[in-house]
């Protein structure tokens, strides 16, 4: 009897080559097309013109274009890579002190005994960075030690990635006081800065129930079956756990003193992202460089020993960054098509044949769409805002009510396409296949949940206007 051979899913790279496949083809099929643009002096943003899209020559990109763009978008993508890469290599270099898995062996009980509380409070502290601060990728530091705080904990990779990346972006989501996504669409709609906060509060409160819900309900799943962890056979291939190696002995008075260092420097981090504004990838490297490096003389180890750590660290996520350089391919190769500035010119048409409800729905769901193309927050609302603004006014919805939809469709989609999350994930050797599998259900609640909200809003008049 022959065994049946099992299907097995495409490699991520065979994935996002696929995409590259289908975003050249694109530029054949749409026609292309382009907006006026001019820079705004009081947000110093460029800004489409409204009723300024013109078709133009079409501008198809070659095979040979297409594989070029492939080390052009390692090139545009340059800062994240590195970025990526030299936090990867920093916590290589502290990887090589042991000292958080002696740490974690030392009081693992009392973690295990109040996991469910430690995630919901990890999980408030990362909301509230992206919420109030507009912090997204300052938070990718605090990944490893998140996954390691964890798997301590009987969880997988998956929960620790959660508590700092899907709490972050819930709260970047509903922006209360966000300057990068709420601020600069409110500025660009001509609405009072933070306007409408109570609402984007409420919202707040909901997401962030509906991920510390999912986040629990999944962790005690494999609490009590490890074998329903989606990262079950990665992490037997990976590694033992904890406490099979290490024991809370080895954490003697060395370790200790090693462990208040590294303490310490954190909570310097924490000081520098949020009171000094490091929110430049490069900052953040240069301190985790820095930080590494003292925390791995205190524990006596030498400068071989250091340098081997880092390329350990850097290896570790290597292949994550280069994914990031192949997903930018894909928008580099629809910006040399001219075929974005389509895309968005027929949504506007769309939504300009709807009724409000329906309006304040599809715009919702274009930026959802559209955040495949344009993950950043703020170059989104630069781009989609000036057209959005006039077109929530002839559907007869406030601008409060297409900011809102903006945002709500911009934030968890930052985890759900691969051209926004790879540099997030790379960061937790988390395998895209195995995040998409477990957030998709979660996405499609949010999904539904946020087309309510929505709809709610256009319905009451979400103002001031």
């Amino acid at each position: 009897m022959k065994e049946k051979k099992q299907i097995r899913a495409p490699h991520v790279f065979v994935l996002i080559l696929i995409m590259i496949v289908c975003a050249t083809v694109l530029t054949y099929v749409l026609p292309a097309g382009t907006y006026n643009r001019y820079v705004d002096e009081a947000t110093d943003t460029t800004l489409v013109e409204d009723g300024s899209y013109q078709q133009i020559e079409q501008t198809p990109v070659s095979i040979f274009g297409m594989l070029q763009a492939i080390p052009d978008g390692l090139i545009d993508a340059a800062s994240i890579v590195s970025m990526v890469l030299v936090y990867g290599g920093a916590f290589g270099i502290i990887n090589t002190t042991r000292v958080i898995e002696y740490g974690i062996a030392s009081s693992i009980e009392k973690m295990r005994r109040f996991s469910a509380l430690i995630i919901p409070v990890i999980m408030i502290l990362f909301s509230l960075m992206g919420s109030m601060l507009g912090v997204s990728e300052s938070c990718y530091a605090f990944i490893p030690l998140c996954i390691m705080l964890a798997k301590a904990m009987g969880y997988d990779a998956i929960v620790g990635f959660a508590m700092v990346m899907l709490a972050n972006m819930m709260g970047f989501t509903a922006g209360p006081m966000n300057m990068y996504t709420t601020g600069i669409a409110q500025q660009i709609a001509e609405l009072p800065l933070f306007s409408g906060i109570g609402v984007r509060l409420l919202v707040y409160v909901v997401l962030m129930a509906l991920a510390i819900g999912y986040v629990l309900w999944y962790g005690a799943r494999i609490k009590k079956d490890p074998t329903r962890s989606l990262m079950y056979n990665v992490a037997v291939a990976e590694e033992e756990s904890i406490e099979s190696k290490y024991s809370a002995a080895g954490f003697t008075a060395r370790k200790k003193l090693t462990m208040a260092v590294l303490l310490l420097g954190f909570c310097g981090l924490i000081f520098g992202i949020v009171g000094l504004g490091w929110w430049e990838g490069s900052t953040i490297g240069g301190y985790l460089l820095g930080m590494s490096i003292v925390v791995a003389a205190v524990d006596g180890k030498k400068p071989n020993e250091m340098a081997q750590g880092f390329t350990d660290g850097a290896k570790g996520v290597l292949m994550g960054a280069l994914m990031v350089g192949f997903a930018r391919a894909i928008i580099l190769i629809l910006t040399e098509g001219n075929v974005i500035d389509t895309v968005l010119y027929y949504a506007s048409l769309l939504i300009n044949k709807t009724s409000s409800s329906v309006a304040a729905a599809v715009i919702y769901v274009f930026t959802f769409f559209f955040n495949f193309l344009v993950p950043s927050g703020s170059g989104k609302a630069a781009i989609v805002m000036p057209l959005l603004v006039p077109m929530a006014d002839m559907a007869d919805i406030t601008r409060q009510t297409a900011v809102l939809a903006y945002q709500l469709g911009d934030g968890p989609t930052n985890l759900f396409w691969p051209t926004a999350a790879m540099a997030a994930l790379a960061m937790g050797n988390v395998p895209y296949s195995k995040w998409f599998k477990w957030y998709l259900p979660l996405t499609l609640v949010i999904f539904v949940v946020s087309i309510i909200i929505v709809v709610i809003c256009a319905q009451v008049g979400y103002g001031p206007f």
